[in-house]
């Protein structure tokens, strides 16, 4: 949102507030638009919405951010299929970008993406159990707010490994893995991705 947003969220507010008998002082609106400022307009319309026909007490700004981006467990879980996708459809042999910190530091503390191979070849039972252990590391590490700048811009895949040991400083080209899909080209080329940092020695 941006301050001229102010008005209209203050009134949609305003207007639950009346729905549930809540008495909202001007501070307490301010505070609520502060700690949700970050988020998009029509997104907190939307979710004011959705409280009003779902909670059953006044939300507080952590409600109405779980309805407008879904629950930590839904996030997880939503990681982890984007990640499968991933795996399926562009492989480890090709550097990535999923531009979500969160999973980008997930998947290294798994090992990396260069070996994220061999997830995809376990069986059901033991593909539960990593999953499990994905999910759980991915709501630490968001909670703990991992940001672009704290972890890894891209996860490497083995062609930039083995050009990187062979001397070859050809332009990395990156997967893009958005919720709509995968891009594929050079980093400056994709919206969203970011220029590749030094790889770092493995």
């Amino acid at each position: 949102m941006i301050n001229d947003d102010l008005p209209q969220f203050i009134g949609a507010l305003l207007g639950l507030g009346e729905l549930f008998n809540e008495t909202l002082s001007e501070r307490r609106q301010e505070a609520y638009f502060s700690a949700l400022s970050d988020l998009p307009m029509d997104r907190i319309l939307g979710a004011i919405t959705h409280a009003a026909r779902a909670c059953k007490f006044f939300p507080k700004p952590a409600e109405l951010r779980e309805f407008v981006n879904g629950s930590s467990d839904d996030r997880a879980a939503l990681a982890w299929t984007r990640f499968l996708r991933a795996l399926t459809e562009v492989g480890t042999y090709q550097s990535v970008d999923f531009g979500d910190p969160a999973l980008h530091a997930t998947v290294e503390a798994l090992g990396g993406w260069h070996e994220a191979w061999r997830i995809e070849r376990l069986d059901a039972k033991d593909q539960g159990f990593k999953r499990a252990e994905f999910c759980r590391l991915y709501g630490a590490l968001e909670g703990r707010g991992a940001t672009i700048g704290a972890g890894p811009r891209r996860l490497v895949g083995q062609h930039e490994i083995v050009n990187h040991r062979a001397g070859h400083r050809s332009q990395v080209w990156l997967a893009l893995i958005g919720a709509d899909g995968c891009r594929i080209g050079p980093p400056a080329s994709l919206p969203g991705s970011h220029e590749p940092a030094a790889l770092e020695a493995r």
